[in-house]
């Protein structure tokens, strides 16, 4: 499936999608908006191994993979939403996100940046325990306003953020 290997253009509530693969993103799904849904074990080959461009609200988004950006997500929003367990070369979690009261911790960046969020605004979210191979372990290129940022970890510069506004 070259997009959404569990569905593509889809809303809805209470859905689960596992062990799907999507060539250009959204291993799980690509396009849409979902609530109280569980998004576990997808491989985007390209851009968000779970979602992709797709609107999150209360969903869980564990152990996917991407082969590029965004792990677990990437372009989408999401709120009261996990993300955890999630890895990809840059931004494990999530990449390109507007992101609200949401659990991101446990992910990986494995070759460069940004092990928890890269290029993502935050509002009063928990990024802890990340691990980015170069620079911003919990987030990098973004923006986190009230946010606790905690026990991340980055090789190189930047543990907590890299090149990032944080305000309280």
């Amino acid at each position: 499936t070259q997009y959404g290997g569990g569905a593509a253009y889809c809303y809805g509530i209470s859905n689960f999608a596992r062990w799907n693969t999507a060539g250009q993103g959204g291993g799980g799904l690509y396009y849409g908006r979902q609530t109280n849904s569980l998004y576990c074990c997808n491989t985007g080959f390209s851009i968000g191994g779970g979602t992709r461009d797709v609107v999150l609200d209360g969903c869980t988004v564990v152990s996917n993979w991407s082969t590029a950006y965004g792990g677990g997500a990437s372009g989408t929003a999401s709120r009261d939403s996990t993300f955890a367990w999630n890895w990809a070369p840059h931004a494990g979690g999530a990449y390109g996100f507007t992101m609200t009261n949401c659990d991101i911790h446990h992910n990986l960046a494995t070759n460069t940046v940004g092990g928890g969020v890269e290029a993502g605004i935050l509002y009063g979210c928990r990024v802890s325990n990340n691990w980015a191979k170069t620079t911003g372990g919990g987030i990098q290129d973004g923006t986190a306003e009230s946010t606790l940022i905690k026990d991340n970890y980055s090789v190189g510069n930047g543990s907590a953020a890299y090149v990032a506004i944080i305000r309280n």
